[in-house]
């Protein structure tokens, strides 16, 4: 290895500068250019300033117009106007999922139960509720007695045999 590897960095970088002491700086030497090369810098810059406001004016009035959404008489080149029925179809898209969402939990409810909407709507449905013989046959006489009250018969109140009904 050379001497130089193993030497101090500002030791090196002294012997550097001092090796350039006659060389122009930078700013010394641009301005040493001729004026082609400065002109040709120019033409470079301005090329490079009108490509930028060129892509930048392009994003700016392309925003909104490729997405092609059709209304009665043309096209509507209003994105504002776009993106509120895009987002008033996606609210409305929201509630009937969740109106769906809601009627399916409840038919699976009354599926459970073994009851659907169509035997809700008979009359003369009955639904029994599993429990041991004695609570089952107190209610079975107290819904007699309920149905003899409703059509005229008599019979006594719902309550009068002391409970609530089950379910």
């Amino acid at each position: 290895a050379s001497e130089e590897e193993f030497m101090d960095p500002q030791i090196l970088s002294d012997k550097r500068i001092a090796a350039n002491v006659g060389n122009l700086s930078g700013i010394e030497a641009v301005e040493a250019l001729p004026a082609a090369i400065h002109m040709r810098n120019y033409a470079t810059a301005a090329g490079l300033v009108g490509f930028v406001v060129y892509v930048w004016w392009y994003s700016m009035t392309s925003v909104g117009k490729a997405s092609g959404i059709n209304t009665g008489s043309g096209t509507n080149n209003d994105p504002l106007a776009n993106l509120q029925a895009e987002a008033q179809d996606a609210r409305q898209s929201k509630q009937n999922q969740e109106a769906a969402a809601i009627k399916e939990a409840d038919d699976l409810a009354m599926l459970d139960i073994g009851v659907s909407e169509k035997d809700l709507q008979r009359d003369g449905v009955t639904i029994a509720v599993a429990a041991p013989d004695h609570i089952a046959t107190a209610q079975e006489t107290q819904n007699q007695q309920a149905l003899n009250n409703a059509a005229g018969a008599g019979g006594g109140t719902p309550s009068a045999s002391g409970g609530r009904p089950l379910w």
